[in-house]
């Protein structure tokens, strides 16, 4: 019982680590454009837009590894179902 709570806190702690570096994008992104705004400076935008940028690679990378680690989850299961059929 104890060792799949382990496994639930490292998997949050994991997913923690994985969702954190977009959300810190977004919120450079938010604050540089606030002051960029407030202040008329190019300079803030440029930079929020970096950090938006930033983000979008990100998620996307993101993305990228999960659908090839769903198709390859889709292949292994019906490669080991045909396996293990008695013919």
């Amino acid at each position: 019982m104890i060792d799949e709570y382990r496994i639930m806190g490292i998997t949050y702690w994991a997913l923690m680590i994985i969702y954190f570096f977009p959300i810190f994008y977004l919120y450079h992104f938010s604050r540089l454009v606030k002051m960029a705004i407030i202040e008329s400076n190019s300079e803030f935008l440029a930079s929020a837009l970096k950090n938006l940028k930033n983000h979008f690679q990100y998620v996307g990378i993101l993305t990228i590894i999960s659908l090839a680690l769903y198709i390859f989850i889709f292949f292994w299961f019906f490669a080991w179902k045909n396996f293990f059929v008695v013919k």
